[in-house]
């Protein structure tokens, strides 16, 4: 799944070679924000919706149908990713104080828990595969870097410590690495590093921008967005860097994830 502009900004589907794309929202009255996400099972998208100046946290089938809103509060809702076991959807919201947080919900939008507190700004949530962590991005002092938080935001600590930019990471499908996205060589590109934050190295070297990584379910390939040729598309490589093709054929189009 992946956002794509033709006349609008909209949510498609496509085949992991990259035939057979739809158009799942083709809406010209709504505004996508940031990375939809599968649920686990493989039937639904996650997506932020902006309607009105209010963005929030939308559900739609994987065929498009039965789109159901999951936030109504007037802060800006965004960037949701749901639990391994499908029962909660993370994401990030402004609605405290201004900035945005890390929460959790249960999938039909109930039992809203907020999960950290930071006077400046954490974001791009994503679960590990057994559903007790959750790792982000944290911006402190102005500097993005890598953080884990346990799903209740007791117990937080850095994976990176870098003085560039680090940020959108992911877990791989077996919990032992992460993916993510730095400006440390530049130019944004694709890192990956073990779960405890040892042995970072980069995916790709390219001197277009290289963000928003995503693995396939069986670790072997690695989704992301980069306008290194006619503009931004999305494209696939092996989870070792290599074999990277384009995918679309419309730009701009970007913030991939992978079905489950």
């Amino acid at each position: 799944v992946y956002l794509g502009e033709v006349d609008d900004v909209d949510l498609w589907t496509m085949s992991g070679d990259g035939t057979g794309a739809a158009n799942l929202t083709n809406d010209a009255a709504i505004e996508l924000r940031g990375r939809a996400a599968w649920s686990p099972d493989g039937t639904r998208i996650a997506y932020a919706v902006e309607v009105d100046g209010n963005a929030d946290i939308y559900v739609i089938g994987a065929d498009g149908s039965g789109k159901t809103r999951l936030t109504t509060d007037p802060g800006v809702d965004d960037t949701p990713v749901w639990s391994p076991d499908g029962t909660r959807i993370a994401f990030i919201s402004d609605r405290a104080n201004g900035e945005f947080d890390i929460y959790t919900m249960a999938a039909d939008g109930s039992d809203v828990q907020r999960i950290t507190s930071n006077p400046d700004r954490d974001s791009s949530p994503d679960w590990h595969p057994d559903g007790s962590l959750i790792v982000y991005r944290g911006r402190v002092g102005g500097n993005s870097n890598i953080y884990i938080t346990n799903v209740t935001g007791g117990i937080t600590y850095n994976l990176t410590t870098d003085p560039a930019f680090d940020g959108d990471p992911t877990w791989s499908p077996d919990g032992e690495q992460v993916l993510f996205t730095t400006d440390r060589t530049g130019d944004y590109e694709i890192f990956v590093m073990d779960a405890d934050g040892s042995n970072q190295r980069n995916l790709t070297n390219h001197p277009a921008d290289d963000e928003f990584p995503s693995w396939s379910s069986d670790g072997a390939f690695v989704a992301f967005q980069s306008d290194r040729q006619w503009g931004l598309h999305v494209y696939l490589m092996r989870a070792d860097g290599s074999e990277q093709s384009v995918l679309t054929d419309t730009a701009p189009s970007g913030y991939p994830r992978f079905r489950p």
